[in-house]
């Protein structure tokens, strides 16, 4: 392996050189910023526990499992992969090219590199492209910071590691060889691309399709531009039924799993044509569906390079399979920017942009062409403005991450042995990969996943896996979804998993363990921010532990609720409850009620009557406490309703303590 790794490593190096020789300073420095950024960005979302099995984890339980003797073994989807061989799920050979890199850091980490540099190195090729086409250094440059700043590439960039980053940069090089006429060069990228991702055959082949229809409408009948054309044809037909039948013969099974065109009536993508032709009916629903998204991704395709791409369409060609696919799903990733799915798009987008530019070229003034070159930079520019904008809008909740709860999970997943069998949540999963014996589960809220992640849960259940970790605080609700039906399984079916640690949500079990947890951090708090109010407001108070305080004067009616909520899992225990509370003024008469609701055993744990009596002094906090058993795992509320009162109530928080576990199996 060491051996291969230099060799590889040296000739990678060679070729890199000699790319490098030509890029102008300014273009280098900004693939410098441009990786640095992003590499750094991603890894703060890993940091944050905002990584998750689909696909970081994957990858890198791929990558590891090759290094340590199982090549591309995963045990993230036996649903699909019945083998766990990744190459069942996705044909994609060209990890192995990757292998020699993770080795010098076997970690997520690395792959947020190798990520942002691949993305990267794509606008050096665009610009070796466009210099090529239009020859012209200053356009040149222009295109290949266009393309670093393209929502498509931003949106890419931000989706952590994919396949499809390889397909998207070796596609630009395929194409840059073709028109170079650098046929040998042309071949060997047009096989990485095609070892990419199986899906990759289908837009090489359009490419050889495209490549036809311009020799036989160029006055120039190159002979080998048509034999490599046919050529290009016949080696993605023979890849893709090659490499179907390779990952059939490796247990892939994906009946009932696919629901991304379940408008269209589709259970695979290779179904969509069929299904189009079949009912054009279903197939206007399926397009028309959800078409505000759509549009707007049509437009954040196009517009930033002035539409110029729509005047050369047999160059946009291999893009337009997928195009047309995307708009068909019902799956919103498919027609967003912020996913990996656009890296079938770029290439071919940045390949018609630039034939269309070379047609201005040529058929325009120069003071025109300047001037058009101009408002792409002015719309690049806006477009980038806007995408960061937004970006920084999806990436508030993750900047906002509670850094205690971080250090409260990275305290129990310090307990865990390296070489230890787990199962873990999705998002908690990357950073337990780096093992044969690492397990997740699916989200039950996934659209067709509810059986799937049970079943899946029940089998793993069935491997006795050492630890279970799972986080009932997880901000994402797909993983808090997951922790929930994990902890509700082990009370159901009585396992024998004892508590390890319990940290602020996050829970870790230890099979056949009967001791006393390691870390016991239980008290829960909530306010204005999970706390639902029906009547009343949250007001501004300095005198409170979060600056708000919830309200409710007496000029509301009666009878009815203060607040409810906050539907927050809460294991079997004894409990104490806290509720800070004030009035405004003194008085001896009924106030309202407080009670404790198990809302998914539709049951109540205890209630208190609340008196003005039980005030000392107005406008002073006041702890109100009474206690609860709760016998098993449940969704809970503490209410204030019933309310009747002369004085205005604020409520501070709610303290909720365990003070004494019940392990499973011991709730009767």
């Amino acid at each position: 392996m060491q051996a291969y790794s230099r060799v590889l490593g040296y000739r990678v190096f060679t070729f890199v050189k000699s790319i490098l020789k030509s890029i102008p300073k300014i273009l280098f420095i900004g693939m410098i910023v441009y990786i640095i950024t992003f590499s750094i960005l991603l890894s703060f979302t890993h940091y944050a526990f905002s990584t998750y099995a689909w696909d970081t984890g994957i990858f890198n339980q791929v990558l590891w499992s090759t290094l340590n003797g199982k090549p591309f073994y995963y045990t993230v989807e036996p649903f699909i992969s019945t083998n766990n061989s990744f190459l069942a799920t996705h044909f994609s050979p060209i990890l192995i090219m990757i292998l020699p890199f993770y080795a010098l850091y076997p970690n997520v980490e690395i792959l947020f590199l190798i990520h942002s540099t691949i993305i990267t190195i794509g606008s050096l090729i665009v610009y070796k492209l466009a210099r090529l086409i239009l020859r012209n250094d200053k356009y040149a440059l222009i295109l290949a910071f266009a393309y670093l700043l393209n929502p498509l590439v931003i949106g890419v960039s931000v989706e952590w590691f994919h396949l499809e980053d390889f397909f998207m940069v070796f596609a630009l090089f395929s194409t840059y060889f073709f028109f170079k006429r650098s046929w040998k060069r042309y071949i060997i990228f047009t096989i990485l691309t095609l070892m990419s991702i199986e899906y990759a055959a289908i837009p090489v082949l359009f490419f050889g399709i495209s490549a036809l229809l311009l020799w036989k409408g160029s006055q120039n009948y190159d002979k080998n531009t048509f034999h490599f054309a046919l050529i290009t044809i016949a080696l993605a037909a023979v890849w893709f039924l090659l490499a179907r039948n390779f990952q059939l013969m490796l247990g892939y099974n994906a009946e009932g799993v696919v629901k991304s065109w379940r408008v269209l009536g589709a259970d695979s993508l290779e179904q969509v044509p069929l299904k189009v032709f079949l009912d054009p009916v279903a197939a206007w629903n399926a397009f028309t569906y959800d078409w505000g998204y759509k549009s707007v991704y049509l437009l954040m395709i196009f517009a930033p390079l002035l539409f110029i791409a729509l005047l050369k369409p047999l160059y946009f060609l291999p893009a337009l399979p997928w195009l047309l696919v995307a708009m068909l799903s019902n799956f919103e990733p498919h027609y967003v920017i912020w996913t990996h799915y656009s890296s079938f798009i770029i290439p071919f987008l940045f390949l018609a942009t630039i034939f269309g530019l070379k047609e201005f070229l040529d058929n325009s003034t120069t003071l025109f062409t300047k001037k058009l070159m101009k408002l792409i930079q002015i719309s690049v520019l806006i477009a980038a403005m806007i995408t960061i904008v937004l970006g920084s809008l999806n990436y508030s909740s993750i900047m906002g991450f509670d850094s205690r709860h971080i250090s409260s999970l990275n305290d129990v997943l310090d307990l865990i042995p390296s070489n230890a069998s787990i199962l873990a949540q999705d998002n908690i999963f990357p950073h337990v990969s780096g093992r044969f014996e690492a397990y997740t589960i699916p989200s039950p809220t996934w659209e067709g996943f509810s059986l799937i992640a049970i079943e899946t849960l029940n089998n793993t259940l069935a491997k006795k896996p050492e630890y279970i970790i799972i986080d009932l605080k997880a901000k994402d609700k797909g993983s808090q979804a997951v922790a929930e039906l994990i902890y509700k399984t082990l009370y159901k079916e009585r396992l024998p998993y004892g508590f390890l640690a319990i940290n602020d949500g996050v829970y870790l079990f230890q099979l056949d363990y009967n001791g006393r947890p390691i870390i016991f951090n239980f008290m829960e708090n909530y306010d204005y921010r999970n706390l639902y109010l029906q009547d009343g407001k949250a007001i501004i108070y300095k005198n409170s532990k979060s600056g708000y305080v919830l309200y409710r004067d007496c000029g509301y009616s009666n009878g009815t609720t203060f607040w409810y909520g906050p539907y927050e899992l809460l294991p079997p225990g004894n409990f104490s409850v806290t509720f800070r509370m004030m009035i405004d003024k003194p008085t001896k008469e009924y106030i309202m009620t407080l009670d404790v609701f198990a809302f998914d055993l539709k049951k109540q744990l205890g209630q208190a009557l609340v008196f003005g009596s039980n005030f000392t002094e107005p406008m002073a906090w006041q702890n109100l406490t009474f206690y609860f058993e709760l016998k098993e795992p449940s969704s809970m509320e503490f209410r204030g309703f019933n309310f009747y009162a002369e004085a205005d109530v604020y409520l501070d928080y709610i303290e909720v303590k365990r003070i004494e576990m019940i392990p499973q199996g011991d709730y009767d």
